[in-house]
């Protein structure tokens, strides 16, 4: 059993680190771990968590609260989960010398650039959430570890038809076919380009709405129902404001005839894992993560046009086409009108992939490496004073 400070984004409004983090830190718990998180973006909001979740508003009062824990429970080690930048700003700081550092991030684009491979071997361990971020950490020689984000089943799961159809209703999109998207509202996820290719696709095929679960309003990001209005869609545009509780967001993707994500990169894309294990035919770019987990006939892949270099860790950013992924929607539109066959079986892929999956193997995972870099404290690369600033 390992003491454990685990320290991440838990806005409540809904994230991919939070839900990673709930998950792992409630099995944790449950192998007989003790667990206090750090809760970035966490407002002390009512939760039923098995661990201790303690709020921070902001980084200073992150490492505030480390120094305080250090002190008063000494935990074994820390577990951080953060994009790579923030593992930079993290390491750099002296308040974590001598405690074992394991990180959890994802890699959204390519290449692994030298800076940011120093930066992971200093870590302790390495753990990155899709086999796509894994081998770029191999081809520059970091030892990272493939955590494989699960999927609960028994939450994501596939509506009946009864239910399909009272979500329907409850939402008003009945009578249409329904494209969903469930994404925030910043430029990686690239909405302007999926409410191009939905203006598009309604062109011919007018009984559809294109459904959105997003931030509306942000300091920076698309003013997403007037650029809908300037397409011609405003009427056939419904958008969901992220935050609403779990049987409500369920209640969206059950009401959904397709899904797609036209991200320029992705890390992990867990709204696509979600729609698959629900039963959603799915349609996203050809790159990252999204290409990773619609392989093999799991999904529709859409070509990208050009790609460009991000400030974002120098990495890619991959366009995809509007005109290839209008006309992949209007296939899938077909296929799922006529019944084909073929529609079936790639849902039966993807549910198969979904269903291997399971929080277990990452959580055991995640024990083994726990136990194997903190059996002593005394022991290992731990004392090594860190400096990457």
């Amino acid at each position: 059993m390992k003491k454990i400070l685990w320290i991440s984004h838990f806005d409540q409004k809904g994230s991919g680190y939070q839900s990673i983090s709930v998950e792992m830190c409630n099995r944790l718990v449950e192998m007989g771990h003790q667990v206090k998180a750090l809760g970035f973006e966490y407002r002390g909001e009512p939760q039923d968590y098995k661990f201790s979740l303690i709020p921070a508003a902001d980084f200073s009062a992150i490492f505030a609260e480390v120094h305080n824990i250090r002190d008063l429970w000494q935990p074994d080690l820390a577990i951080v989960a953060f994009d790579v930048p923030l593992h930079k700003f993290m390491l750099g700081r002296q308040v974590f010398t001598g405690l074992k550092y394991v990180g959890i991030f994802p890699l959204e684009s390519d290449p692994l650039i030298l800076p940011y491979a120093m930066l992971l071997s200093m870590m302790d361990v390495a753990c990155v959430i899709s086999r796509f971020g894994t081998e770029e950490c191999k081809k520059f020689g970091v030892k990272a570890h493939y955590l494989e984000v699960g999927i609960d089943l028994e939450k994501w799961r596939q509506p009946s038809a009864i239910e399909r159809d009272e979500s329907r209703t409850a939402l008003g999109v009945a009578d249409t076919f329904n494209v969903l998207t469930v994404a925030d509202n910043q430029e990686r996820k690239n909405l302007s380009r999926a409410l191009e290719i939905f203006a598009d696709f309604h062109k011919t095929h007018p009984k559809s709405k294109y459904m959105l679960v997003t931030r509306e309003k942000l300091s920076v990001g698309w003013d997403l129902r007037d650029y809908a209005r300037v397409l011609g869609i405003g009427d056939s545009f419904c958008l969901f404001e992220r935050g609403m509780d779990f049987p409500a967001l369920w209640a969206i993707y059950a009401a959904a005839d397709a899904f797609l994500l036209t991200s320029k990169a992705e890390g992990a894309a867990m709204p696509l894992l979600e729609a698959m294990a629900i039963g959603l035919p799915c349609v996203g770019t050809d790159c990252t993560a999204i290409a990773e987990h619609l392989a093999d006939g799991r999904g529709y892949l859409v070509p990208w046009e050009f790609s460009t270099i991000d400030p974002f860790m120098n990495g890619n950013r991959y366009f995809v086409s509007r005109t290839e992924g209008a006309k992949i929607l209007g296939e899938v539109y077909q296929m799922i009108m006529s019944k084909d066959s073929s529609l079936e079986e790639t849902k039966q892929r993807a549910f198969k992939y979904i269903e291997g999956r399971r929080w277990d193997n990452a959580v055991s995972l995640l024990d083994k490496l726990v136990t194997e870099i903190a059996p002593d404290l005394a022991v290992g690369n731990g004392d090594i004073k860190r400096d990457v600033a």
